[in-house]
């Protein structure tokens, strides 16, 4: 439902899946720079594309829940030094996962 209004307002809208889920890999859940990272790039990628109609610099806004969640947390960290064309806004990550104290 959320998708859905905010496309009908105008925005564009970049989904990540889970990085390295489904390879022969180990799968990377609590890298918080691989997934960090991933997210930018999908937002840069979506910023970049040609007739995208969001304009030169287009604020960016990181909302994702549970692995997501770290990930657009970790992105909001990173972004300054990785990736400072990005107009990143705000970040609201839900759900975020962590490694309890044994």
């Amino acid at each position: 439902m959320a998708l859905y209004t905010l496309l009908s307002r105008g925005m564009a809208v970049v989904i990540t899946d889970y990085h390295g889920l489904g390879t022969p890999d180990t799968h990377d859940y609590l890298n918080r720079k691989a997934q960090g990272y991933a997210v930018l790039d999908s937002a840069r990628a979506a910023t970049r594309l040609p007739g995208n109609g969001l304009g030169a610099h287009p604020p960016v806004v990181l909302y994702r829940y549970s692995q997501g969640g770290m990930a657009s947390a970790a992105a909001a960290e990173l972004q300054p030094d990785y990736a400072p064309d990005l107009s990143v806004r705000t970040e609201s990550p839900r759900g975020v996962g962590r490694l309890q104290p044994l």
